[in-house]
């Protein structure tokens, strides 16, 4: 997965040299795509769960909720 982000606009200038500040759209972009990243590792989990439970004709996996949140 390639991921392409905007580039870095830190504000050195400010009042502070231990924290600079970081543009807030680039804050919003790294958010959404993290969420876009976490729904779509749900969704494979969530296929992989299904594809596992047919393969093994049964209803429960145990320990994927386990691996899973781990």
């Amino acid at each position: 997965m390639n991921q392409t982000l905007p580039t870095t606009d830190l504000n050195t200038a400010g009042t502070t040299d231990v924290i600079p500040s970081v543009a807030i759209d680039r804050i919003i972009t790294q958010r959404n795509e993290g969420i876009a990243l976490f729904m779509q590792a749900m969704e494979c989990l969530a296929t992989a769960r299904k594809i596992l439970l047919d393969a093994s004709g049964d209803i429960f996996l145990y320990g994927f909720e386990d691996c899973v949140t781990d």
